[in-house]
């Protein structure tokens, strides 16, 4: 989920690149955590959403698959954290635990 303020600019879904720094770009410009942000979106408008040119985050949105790895550090938080919910969560407790792998295909 996402929250922010409304920008007048911005007023259909095919607008563009956003020419705002998210939050998540924000964070990925810190030099403790660049390159160990990132985004999994099942709609293809938030490559434009979090302007994935000028964010440089690793970033899955749509049906496009992420190009080349995931970096470990990254797969190895998001993995992590799946596993946790799914197992805290008793309406999952049939799903499988996700396994990590080098990239995404």
């Amino acid at each position: 989920m996402l929250t922010g303020h409304p920008d007048a600019r911005i007023n259909t879904n095919e607008y563009g690149p956003n020419p705002n720094v998210s939050v998540y770009e924000w964070l990925n410009q810190a030099p403790d955590l660049h390159g160990r942000v990132a985004a999994f979106a099942s709609w293809h408008a938030f490559k434009d959403i979090f302007n994935e040119p000028r964010s440089q985050l690793v970033l899955q949105a749509g049906s496009t698959r992420l190009a080349g790895t995931v970096p470990a550090r990254v797969r190895r938080y998001s993995i992590s954290s799946t596993n946790k919910q799914a197992s805290s969560n008793p309406g999952m407790s049939g799903t499988r635990s996700c396994r990590s792998r080098s990239s995404i295909t």
